[in-house]
């Protein structure tokens, strides 16, 4: 019996439940060995059931501002959500794909995930962390590409539409291992690091009211973007993340507002034309 759900197949197995104190207790007695690595390791070549490997990253996610709420209180149609989530993660993923380092993307609803791990090469060429660099570039065009997808929707439907996001972006490092039903097929890389959560949490906090900034970054981000040029006036992203949020653990988060320019040019074209 197989259930198929996109490009996945799902074979379908009997549980049973002596098999997996089996699993379990194979799983507690490995002698699990974890590398310190400068590089994602392959699932297909690297990384099996029982190693894992920490590699330095910059976590980075965005997420819809009030999802739950854009049918029930905004009073949205099924279809013109269903539309915007298709144009809103294809836009998303199309610009994480145009960054090197981003080697690992992942949807869950309407939050989409990615990984983004160095390149030295890169680092040289930027004069700073190269992943850092590029998953703020990754949030400076989605800034505006938003409000692209908000335009051309408000053309389409003769109605205005004004759907939110926020990104949050931490850097650390991160226990990556492989995890899933050996054997079956169904297996992803996990990430397990103080920087993942951040991020994930900073991005639940960006852009609402609290908080009124598209993106929200650590301080690890911020220390690491001083020196690559962002603009033609010789900012810096630091520059850009000017905004300093205390936390209670005594640290500090940043906000900023940044855009990619002929993004944000080509926005302001289209907002000139419309008339909602």
């Amino acid at each position: 019996m197989e259930n198929k759900m996109g490009n996945s197949t799902i074979n379908f197995k009997s549980f049973n439940l002596s098999t997996a104190e089996d699993v379990i207790k194979e799983i507690l007695t490995d002698t699990n060995k974890f590398d310190h690595l400068d590089y994602l390791p392959s699932l297909d070549n690297a990384l099996s059931y029982t190693n894992g490997a920490y590699v330095k990253n910059t976590a980075f996610f965005i997420d819809i501002r009030n999802s739950s709420k854009l049918i029930t209180k905004e009073g949205y149609d099924r279809r013109i959500i269903a539309r915007f989530y298709r144009s809103y993660i294809s836009e998303i993923i199309a610009v994480l794909r145009s960054h090197e380092c981003c080697k690992e993307i992942n949807i869950v609803g309407d939050c989409v995930s990615a990984i983004f791990v160095e390149n030295k090469d890169k680092s040289g060429e930027y004069k700073d962390r190269s992943d850092v660099i590029e998953a703020l570039e990754s949030a400076s065009m989605f800034n505006p590409l938003l409000g692209i997808i908000n335009n051309l929707f408000s053309k389409h439907y003769k109605r205005r539409i004004d759907i939110k996001a926020g990104v949050g972006i931490a850097t650390g490092e991160a226990l990556v291992i492989q995890a899933g039903d050996k054997g079956s097929g169904i297996n992803k890389p996990i990430f397990l690091g103080d920087n993942v959560n951040t991020a994930a949490h900073l991005c639940d906090k960006a852009n609402n009211e609290n908080y009124p900034y598209f993106t929200l970054t650590d301080q690890n981000v911020k220390d690491n973007c001083k020196r690559y040029i962002a603009n033609p006036d010789n900012q810096t992203f630091a520059d850009f993340l000017a905004k300093q949020f205390p936390t209670d653990e005594g640290k500090c988060f940043y906000g900023g507002n940044f855009v990619r320019t002929p993004f944000n040019d080509r926005l302001k074209e289209l907002q000139n034309d419309c008339n909602f």
